[in-house]
């Protein structure tokens, strides 16, 4: 490194320039007693909190109630061993430390770029450029697995890398230990970051036309599966691989959703950075260009849509690698695709500009007899730092898209209205511990949190539970105008008390599509639902919550 303080200089202003946008768009926008809400993260949190109690993994999943807690447990322990080394509640922990945690990801991203390429300027535009993709930056900021695989993916990377340069099976082993902490912190993440490595590899098979690559990816997925085992052969063995989800779109993302997620620049400049890595990785036969493309190239096909990927691909739309490889619209892949993006970029254009730099510095030698390019400023660094001002711009202004509901912290949906969170902890000082609550699915979220109580519905990824009959029951017990219908579905499935807040009314949101319950629309209001009827009827009391925005009655029959 030929500057070590000028680039430990530029990665600090880096990583303060990430924690201060993240900290800026949480207080101006995150209303009080709420926080960043991304989906599962308060039902993570909920799981924090038990570990901190209990000093024990979390048995059972709170978020559905009676399915065993099988997530991959290393994000959890990390994140209660913070939780209990700092003295704060968790909507604390989640608003104050870790953005500063997930702004880590910048010194990974830079020792990645700065391994493969010797050059610390292409490490620090790297890092620089992976904080303006809106939903990377979203997803950095909140303590769910996926922050932490974000850290813990350039280094998965940078290990498979230096296993293929020197094809040593030392690094295979090191490869296959930093694969085993992506397994046990998140299974989306296992498939982002190990499908470009088995692509990588055939790649580096064909080109190079030597097995030695085979035998080390084989070394490299043994430790890594082995090292994990005690994890997912008790997931198995709990009979929870068998995911089912709602149904999809089945067309391709349009290009604005491509704009909103990475912003304009990155993804702008990551196409023609892609074709050029595609181009010279396979012309060069270059080990770094090849892996960095199949990573940025996996995550930007994963991106299309159900129809797209199972046509292409071949795949049943009910095998587990036709969920895993397009789930949910592929939007989960775009925060995925911000790091391989940043990296390419930052690759081709200060490639680029140092071919430029030297018959501009020729012409200026020439004409003015000093080849200095605005004084002292190299013309590479001034560039670099000219982005600066359009990527900010872009950030906030396709990040705070209102009318989209994966803008930059979500913040217009679900509960950041700031007044479920302390209902729901009025709810865990008054209701017996075993309640099992009727909501939605973003009230659920709140009351795992706060209750700390099992609710009947699920979350996105589902489980071999069939969920669509449980869903279509919860939305009956809402919409259905006869209560002896609503009493019984809800003697059906054990639950002792109804959830109803202004936001449910306003934007209630059951994940379920037009097969289900005709008479409601997938994430639209509740306005044709008929909550009177737990008003009227005996069998329901309801309890002496003061604020009026939430209400909760209680299952006396």
């Amino acid at each position: 490194m030929k500057n070590k303080r000028r680039t430990l200089t530029l990665l600090a202003l880096i990583f303060a320039l990430s924690v201060f946008m993240k900290y800026t768009i949480i207080y101006s926008q995150v209303p009080e007693g709420a926080i960043v809400d991304w989906g599962d993260e308060w039902s993570f949190l909920s799981q924090i909190e038990i570990i901190k109690m209990t000093y024990k993994l979390p048995a059972e999943d709170l978020f559905f109630g009676g399915i065993p807690y099988v997530y991959p447990p290393l994000s959890l322990m990390i994140y209660a061993l913070l939780y209990m080394i700092i003295p704060i509640g968790y909507v604390s922990l989640a608003n104050n430390v870790m953005p500063v945690v997930g702004s880590l990801a910048v010194f990974s991203i830079f020792y990645l770029t700065y391994s493969m390429t010797k050059n610390e300027n292409m490490g620090i535009l790297a890092a620089y450029l992976s904080l303006f993709a809106p939903r990377y930056m979203a997803l950095s900021s909140v303590p769910i697995p996926e922050m932490l695989a974000h850290i813990l993916a350039p280094i998965f990377i940078l290990t498979v890398w230096k296993m293929a340069d020197t094809k040593d099976k030392n690094y295979a082993l090191l490869a296959g230990i930093a694969g085993a902490s992506i397994i046990l912190t998140h299974h989306l993440t296992t498939a982002v970051v190990f499908i470009p490595v088995f692509l990588y590899i055939f790649l580096l098979s064909v080109i190079r036309r030597n097995p030695v690559y085979v035998k080390l990816l084989v070394i490299m997925c043994a430790t890594a599966f082995l090292m994990s085992s005690p994890w997912w052969i008790d997931t198995i063995n709990k009979d929870i691989m068998n995911l089912i989800v709602r149904e999809q779109e089945q067309s391709i993302p349009p290009l604005e959703h491509y704009l909103q997620q990475l912003g304009p620049q990155v993804f702008i400049l990551g196409i023609p950075a892609i074709l050029a890595f595609a181009v010279y990785g396979t012309w060069k036969r270059d080990e770094r260009i090849l892996l960095i493309f199949s990573w940025g190239f996996v995550s930007l096909f994963a991106t299309q849509s159900r129809a797209f990927v199972g046509t292409v691909l071949g795949l049943d739309s009910h095998s587990n690698l036709y969920l895993i490889l397009a789930p949910i619209y592929g939007e989960r892949y775009f925060d995925y695709m911000a790091q391989p993006f940043a990296i390419m970029i930052a690759v081709v254009l200060v490639s680029a500009i140092y071919y430029l730099s030297s018959p501009l510095k020729g012409f200026l030698k020439k004409k003015t007899g000093d080849d200095r390019v605005f004084g002292h400023v190299k013309i590479k660094t001034a560039i670099c730092l000219f982005i600066m001002v359009p990527l900010v711009i872009s950030t906030l202004q396709f990040g705070f898209d209102k009318e989209d509901n994966w803008s930059l912290f979500r913040l217009t949906p679900d509960v950041n209205n700031g007044y479920e969170y302390p209902a729901s902890l009025w709810m865990r000082d008054n209701l017996p511990a075993d309640s099992m609550i009727l909501t939605d699915y973003p009230g659920g979220e709140v009351v795992t949190g706060g209750a700390l109580m099992k609710i009947i519905t699920g979350s996105e990824l589902r489980v071999t539970v069939d969920i669509v009959p449980i869903y279509n029951d919860v939305v009956s017990i809402y919409y259905t105008r006869d209560i002896d219908v609503a009493m019984e579905l809800m003697r059906k499935r054990n639950i002792t008390h109804v959830y109803i807040s202004d936001r449910m009314i306003e934007r209630g949101w059951f994940p379920i599509t037009a097969h289900s319950n005709p008479d409601y629309k997938f994430y639209s209001g509740m306005t044709g639902a008929d909550v009177e009827k737990f008003e009227v009827s005996e069998c329901f009391v309801r309890l002496p919550y003061a604020d009026g925005r939430v209400i909760i009655y209680e299952f006396v029959c």
